[in-house]
């Protein structure tokens, strides 16, 4: 550290751009855990998004180490790229879901509405509700087919409305796999 207790990286920067790319380690090993936290703000509870974004966050500031200007804060830097990087997997995430709520929304309406081809429809989505849990079913019954709001089904169950979100992300998640999954079987 230098006098002003901020860490002065510019030797290892520079010595990674003449190639010595192992003193990268010396970065990594430093600013992992603060990076780790910055990113776990965005994913929580999803240490599996965490843990790849970290791991992408490194690889992109490996990439570009090349524009960092020497005499600026290191951390500074790599938080960014971690916001940035946190960010664009939310996004993506969110396509996803919205691609997979698209989905499921299509195939009941199917059901519901016994459109051409509705047993096969049926019996597809009927087979992976048979794979959920009876809680889960009783929640897609609910907010689906009986078209209850997820915060009256909420309130109905004594639980926090974002909990019951999140539980119901992750039942479109399982439905989406083994809708696709028949239909590409």
């Amino acid at each position: 550290m230098n006098e002003t207790g901020m860490e002065n990286w510019d030797e290892v920067i520079e010595d990674i751009r003449s190639g010595d790319t192992d003193r990268y380690r010396e970065i990594i090993e430093r600013f992992q855990p603060l990076i780790r936290f910055v990113v776990s703000y965005y994913f929580r509870g999803r240490p599996d998004q965490t843990d790849e974004i970290v791991h992408i966050t490194f690889l992109e500031a490996y990439r570009g180490l090349a524009r960092f200007e020497t005499g600026r804060p290191l951390e500074a830097w790599l938080k960014g790229i971690a916001r940035r990087q946190s960010m664009r997997a939310l996004r993506a995430l969110a396509r996803e879901n919205a691609a997979s709520e698209n989905l499921i929304q299509l195939e009941l309406a199917r059901t519901r509405e016994n459109t051409d081809p509705p047993l096969e429809c049926a019996e597809r989505l009927s087979a992976c509700m048979d794979r959920l849990k009876s809680f889960a079913r009783e929640l897609v019954e609910l907010h689906y087919f009986q078209r209850v709001s997820l915060k009256s089904i909420a309130t109905r169950l004594s639980r926090s409305a974002e909990s019951l979100r999140v539980t119901m992300l992750r039942i479109r998640t399982q439905l989406r796999a083994c809708l696709t999954e028949t239909v590409e079987s």
